[in-house]
């Protein structure tokens, strides 16, 4: 037994030792503990401001803001370098923030074997690795700071509340010196940044997300980094020695991020390709692929193999430390080294450290996986990995491993990862049988805190013990507070939490001029320990009216009126930790005794015929069900006691929770009561702890609950409301209470308050959405919707004496005017008297969705042009005073709130109209959502009225669309009844039926289809359902149908596209329409070029020196990748012009291209297309882009112009730069010439009569069909090699709308894309390999 005991001392002892020696150290923690031990801050001046150098000679970008730029000491740098001190003070000079100070303690981020490896001969290099350190704002205790400094160099990032400011010399040859410091925010949102890793839908448990400290590896375990450096970074570098400065700088900036988090990370190894790596994939997964094939062994627990190459990140997975797989302990980092001339350490920072979070286990915030409910923790990323709802922003900002750098919120990285995936770090170490102990070499004189030290080169058993001091952080000593308090340290400031009264506090924690007021009876609210308003609880009369107090005992001072049973029972300061306020005595009872007891003496309670007892207790070390403590009362003097309440553990209790309690007993009493409290446990080490027993009687019967008492009582809900007898309670909203009220938008959804309402239409949602025709009811998938009369639904029913008027319910009809029905169209047929006013206006079943019921065709208008409208005939309308327009629609696509339509009126044939009613996005409409209106419009009216619907939005992806538009009119001579009135008068039995005069009244059995019958007898709101057999005019394709109640064994044949003759939605003879090719005279646009220049010109020829495609300019390419021409200047070689293209068939063409402008500084800066159709003798300028009108510096821009005919068989195209000096630049790229061809020239050749060659590309031929395309597109495209392939769709606007990664064959090859989510227009699809691209243009019609 005793061995055993001495070997548990023991392991406590290596236990306490090794605590020590390996408690995580934070930047803080390394500044208070070189201050603690009288290490000197001395002074350093590194940096001196520049005043005189040019935003424009230094190339800085526009998005970096807020900088200076700095020159540096170059003999206060060499002396850092020489003397090495353990720590510094740095001053950060600055104009765009306060100036400021860095306390920085010297670090070492290598392990004992740490080396530098060049891929040339696999050998080891010596290289100077400098000097790095960490540390603080002065003054700002949550901050934290990484420099590194070396022979001609100083990295550095700075990190606090006010963002991240990052510290690097300049990429500029004149100026090798020059400095910067800037803040980043701006430039990580212009860099960007996607991880590639994928989430995996696990969900981490409330435990996964808790860690509780007490775990010696996760304390000291050191993580070791495996560095792989690609040959692009040591081109960009120069060579071994600034390639490794470049790498370590970087990493002590990514450790610092994690020592903040408690956690310690070391490089174990660089290795350097100083040759040409085996590395090339354009995707950030394929780099990993090619990374893990190359790595068979890994000298650390971790590792990264960093590119400038491909774009993103990604890890191999979530568990990468000690897993058995090496591929899974991998992952990968596009970094960048600079934005122009302006170091970018801070981008790469949060790439690098995202990555090695994901192989430490921490997936995205925005994955529905956190919080211990599968819930996301921001939204920064605009949408969420699963399936929950999306969260805001973070105010404080984002943390490493989201995607907030996206958002003006940014990335905090003084938060690191946050708590919860920081949690899910720290378990991950806890858990890794394989990380190490940090064992790095360590003295009592090197200036660190490391070995088995307990604070900087002192304590532990080696070193002199650490002087204790006022300033460690922690509580100790006796101390009353951290740092403060005691007989050593400055007195505790009052706070208003700290439980006593101090300060100008009127009582405790509360009053005086920084606390709340403390709660009075006088007051006329419900307060402090009250029970009511002001009335209750130990200080206010009872709000009945009959309690008096008898006693409260606090034991601080003694035990008042109770008397200890003994041993099992005491009273003690000891125990003041389990007193109400942590301070004082408190009376512990413990196991099962004669002495386990605290007894009243008696009490003359003769006169009373209640008491109440009320105290607060705590229980320690109870542990099963039958341990238990109780409440007992005598009226014999203490003779006989009887329990009158019990509380046992498990039901009642748990261990090291406070609870307070209440009980009232019913006499009759003595004048000899006793009460007493009574522990029935099991052992001395089973507690409970007893404090404030206030005790208190009533000498009469308690008064009856009122409704105007102020306490909820009696049967009431609330407080004097609800119940059988009082006042209803008022109706708070709440989400659950199933209707749609306070800020909510939707039924018990949306809102700031309840959960977001469903993105995705069901038919029990309490909202009115999808194609339902009413709230969850209508359209293609819900219930039909009741059929209930309203006085606005444009038809006369119910007891209406008219159409919306008469009757008990509705308003009277105007007997100056009888309302009758104009004209109603659905659109299924045709047009009726309406009329399209051209290319924006469509009447189609292929939008059939956005029909009212679904089916049938709206009209859909689009953009904002002459033909954006659909306009009515001529309507003689001079007999009405007044007409209303009902109709319904929905809208689609559209962006902003300048984004409507309009309803308009012309009395002069159409020569003139008035708008009589707009309709705004976020205003009168949400995309997507179903909306039924009606617009009154007075007269006069003339026989020569028009009225239309005009789209005025900003492109035509922007759409409404229309259907069952119903014009009513109120006709002052209505002239005798007739039955075509549309009303029902006259001796009509029904509107303009029955009776005398009219056909008789449609009725479910007169073999007829007629009145709102869908069938003979069948259907409707009135008859039975119509049977469901498939038929050749019901309407919809079924059966054995091919087609809409054509084709098949029964049905006529379909109509075809070659059949010879005038059917379908022809508009001509096998012409016409949105499936036959145009009839002639029509026009649909053909794709003429497209070229994003990454492999040649194409039928482009640049002007001469001031016109240039190079690859250099990559980063103003769309994808940040490629070539991209760019034009200076304003000279006679500042164009990029066609070749002569034969345009003679096109009625007009458009041009579609993207652009980025750099360093133009005026207005009179800008570029001009134009055209020419001589061959190019002369040019007309068709558009122009000028610097603050259509564009701003450094901002890509996408637009297209649309140029009339005539054109020639000799036309050409030309961008002119109309700048000011040879470093305006506009840079251009994807131009794309699609023109608007009649049918007959359909067949044409492409217009090109260029014969460059292109050049040299794996991808030898691609071939999109059918293009146009409705729904399946063929890809084919033939390659000269095996090898993967990136295929990427973009719309017209860059927007990426399908991409995948293929694994293509020698030979032909063909892969299918389904188009028919995309909507109508011209689309770029691009096969990316890596010796080249191709792309090609196709159409999506609808």
């Amino acid at each position: 037994m005793k061995k055993n005991l001495l070997l548990l001392a023991l392991a406590i002892l290596v236990s306490q030792c090794i605590f020590a020696q390996l408690a995580p150290r934070t930047p803080l923690d390394l500044v208070n503990d070189a201050k603690r031990t009288s290490l000197s801050f001395e002074n350093t001046h590194l940096f001196q401001i520049d005043q005189n150098s040019k935003r424009s000679d230094l190339r800085i970008e526009k998005a970096v803001e807020r900088y200076n730029v700095f020159d540096i000491n170059l003999s206060a740098l060499q002396k850092l370098n020489q003397e090495r001190p353990r720590t510094i003070t740095l001053r950060i000079p600055s104009t765009f923030t306060e100036s400021f100070d860095v306390e920085l303690v010297e670090v070492d981020i290598f392990t004992d074997d740490f080396q530098v490896i060049q891929a040339s001969d696999r050998s080891p290099v010596s290289v100077d690795l400098g000097l790095h350190y960490r540390g603080i704002i002065k003054g700002d205790e949550s901050s934290i700071v990484a420099i590194s400094i070396f022979k001609g160099e100083v990295m550095g990032l700075v990190s606090s509340s006010l963002g991240n400011l990052v510290i690097g010399k300049l990429k500029t040859e004149k100026q090798e010196l020059k400095h910067i410091v800037y803040d980043d925010q701006k430039v990580l949102q212009e860099l960007g940044f996607e991880c590639h890793t994928e989430d995996d839908g696990k969900v981490y448990t409330k435990e996964e997300l808790t860690y509780k400290g007490s775990n010696v590896k996760a304390a000291g375990g050191c993580v070791e980094y495996y560095m792989e450096i690609d040959h692009d970074i040591f081109l960009d570098k120069g060579d071994l020695q600034s390639t490794t400065t470049f790498i370590t700088g970087l990493m002590n900036e990514v450790a610092v991020i994690y020592a903040n988090e408690g956690l310690q990370t070391l490089v174990s190894e660089i290795f350097i390709w100083d040759q040409p790596s085996p590395y090339s994939s354009t995707s950030s997964s394929g780099m990993l692929t090619q990374f893990k094939d190359n790595t068979d062994a890994l000298n650390g627990d971790l590792g990264q193999l960093l590119s400038y190459q491909a774009s993103g990140g990604i890890a191999a997975g979530f568990s990468g430390l000690c897993n058995s797989d090496l591929d899974n302990s991998l992952s990968f980092s596009s970094i960048t080294s600079s934005f122009a001339t302006v170091p970018t350490y801070s981008w790469s920072v949060m790439v690098v450290s995202h990555e090695f979070g994901h192989l430490w286990g921490s997936r995205h915030t925005h994955a529905c996986v956190w919080n211990g409910n599968g819930t996301a923790i921001d939204g920064c990323a605009g949408g969420i990995e699963g399936t929950c709802d999306l969260p805001g922003f973070p105010a404080e900002g984002g943390t490493i491993m989201s995607y907030c750098h996206l958002q003006d919120v940014g990335i905090n990285f003084t938060k690191g990862f946050g708590t919860q995936p920081g949690n899910v770090i720290r378990n991950s170490v806890s858990n890794a049988d394989c990380v190490e102990i940090c064992n790095q070499s360590f003295s009592c004189d090197d200036g660190f805190f490391n070995g088995n030290e307990t604070g900087i080169d002192c304590g532990g058993p080696d070193c002199p013990e650490c002087p204790p001091a006022c300033d460690d952080g922690i509580q100790n000593g006796d101390e009353e507070g951290v740092d403060c308090g005691g007989s050593n340290c400055p007195e505790c400031p009052p706070t208003c939490d700290d439980g006593k009264q101090n300060g100008d506090e009127e009582g405790i924690d509360c009053g005086g001029s920084n606390c709340t007021p403390c709660p009075t009876c006088t007051d006329n609210i419900k307060n402090g320990d009250e029970e009511g308003v002001d009335c209750g609880g130990p200080d206010c009369i009872s709000c009945n009216g009959c309690f008096d107090q008898q006693d409260f005992s606090d034991f601080n001072a003694d035990m008042g009126i109770w008397i200890d049973g003994g041993s099992d029972c005491r009273r003690s300061n000891s125990d003041a930790q389990y007193s109400v306020n942590g301070t004082g005595a408190c009376v512990r009872l413990r196991d099962n005794s004669s002495s386990s007891v605290m007894t009243t003496s008696n009490l003359n309670l003769g006169g009373f015929n209640r008491v109440n007892i009320r105290f607060s207790y705590i229980t320690v070390s109870m542990d099963n069900a039958n341990e238990d403590f109780w409440l007992q009362v005598s009226t014999d003097g203490g003779n006989s006691f009887t329990t009158v309440e019990e509380w046992n553990f498990g039901d009642e209790f748990e261990n090291e929770v406070r609870y307070f309690e209440s009980v009232d007993i019913a006499g009759p009493f003595s004048s000899n009561t006793q009460f007493r409290f009574r522990c029935d446990a099991s052992n001395d080490g089973d507690l409970v702890y007893i404090d404030e027993v206030r005790i208190t009687a009533c000498d009469g019967d308690p008064a009856e609950p009122t409704c105007t008492d102020g306490i909820q009582n009696g049967q009431e809900t609330g407080v004097d409301c609800g119940g059988p007898d009082c006042p209803g309670c008022p109706t708070e909203p709440t989400c659950d209470d199933g209707i749609q009220n306070g800020q909510e938008t939707g039924v018990d959804c949306g809102g700031p308050d309840c959960p977001a309402c469903p993105t995705e239409p069901t038919c029990d949602d309490g909202i009115q959405n999808g194609q339902e025709t009413g709230v969850d009811c209508g359209g293609p998938d819900c219930p039909t919707c009741p059929v209930e009369p309203t006085c606005d639904d444009g038809i006369q029913n119910g007891q209406e004496t008219g159409i919306d008027c008469g009757g008990p319910d509705c308003v009277p009809c105007s007997t100056e005017c009888t309302v009758q029905e104009i004209d109603f169209n659905d659109f299924n047929a045709s047009y009726g008297i309406w009329n399209d006013g051209g290319s924006d206006c469509l009447r189609s079943t292929a939008d059939a969705q956005y029909a009212v019921g679904g089916v049938g065709a709206p009209v859909r208008l689009r953009d904002n042009s002459s033909s954006s409208t659909v306009t009515t005939d001529n309507l003689s309308l001079v007999t009405y005073q007044e007409i209303t327009v009902n109709f319904s629609y929905i809208t689609r696509s559209m962006d902003n709130a300048n984004e409507d339509f309009w309803l308009q009126i012309s009395t002069d044939g159409g020569a003139s109209f008035t708008t009589v009613e707009e309709w705004n996005l976020g205003d009168e409409f949400e995309n997507e959502v179903r909306y039924n209106d009606a617009v009154t419009i007075s007269g006069p009216f003339t026989n020569t009225t028009q009225i239309r619907f005009r789209c005025d939005a900003s492109s035509n992806t922007d759409y409404v669309y229309l259907d069952d538009i119903r014009i009513t009119g109120c006709n002052s001579d209505p002239g005798d009844p007739t039955c075509t009135d549309g009303i029902q008068n006259g001796q009509e039995t029904g509107v303009d039926c029955g009776g005398p005069d009219c056909p008789t009244c449609p009725t479910c059995a007169d073999g007829i289809q007629n009145g709102q019958e869908t069938g003979v007898d069948c259907g409707g709101p009135d008859c039975a359902a119509c049977p469901t057999e498939p038929s050749c005019t019901d309407g919809i394709q079924n059966g054995q149908e091919t087609g809409v109640d054509c084709g098949g064994p029964d049905c006529p044949v379909c109509p075809t596209c070659d059949d010879g003759i005038l059917n379908g939605q022809e508009t001509g003879i096998d012409c016409g329409g949105p499936d036959c090719v145009p009839c002639s005279g029509e026009c649909t646009t053909q794709l003429i070029n497209f070229n994003d220049f990454n492999s040649s010109y194409g039928l482009w020829n640049d002007g001469g020196s001031d016109c240039t495609r190079s690859s250099n300019y990559a980063d103003y390419a769309v994808d940040g990748t490629g070539s991209v021409v760019r034009l200076r200047d304003n000279s006679s070689s500042s164009v990029l012009t066609t070749d002569d293209l034969n345009l003679g068939a096109y009625q007009e063409i458009t041009v579609d291209f993207t652009y980025v402008a750099s360093r133009m500084d005026n207005a009179n800066e800008d570029f001009w297309l134009q055209i020419s159709t001589d061959g190019g003798n002369t040019f007309t300028t068709v558009e122009e882009w000028n610097l603050g009108d259509e564009f701003e510096n450094e901002v890509r821009y996408f637009d297209a112009v649309t140029i009339p005919g005539p054109f020639s068989a000799n036309t050409q195209i030309r961008f002119r730069c109309d700048a000011s000096s040879n470093t305006d630049y506009v840079y251009l790229d994807d131009i794309s010439i699609s023109g608007c061809v009649n049918g007959a020239a359909l067949a044409l050749p492409p217009a090109s009569s260029s014969t460059k060659p292109q050049a040299e590309s794996t991808v030898q031929e691609l071939v999109l069909v059918p293009n146009p395309v409705r729904d399946l597109l063929q890809v084919n495209f033939t390659l000269n090699t095996q090898e993967e392939i990136n295929m990427i769709v973009r719309n017209l606007q860059g927007q990426v709308m399908n991409q995948e990664l293929i694994q293509g064959q020698n030979g032909i090859n063909q892969q299918t894309i389904n188009v028919q989510q995309f909507p109508a227009g011209i689309y770029i699809l691009q096969i990316n390999s890596k010796s080249g691209n191709r792309s090609e243009r196709f159409i999506v019609n609808k």
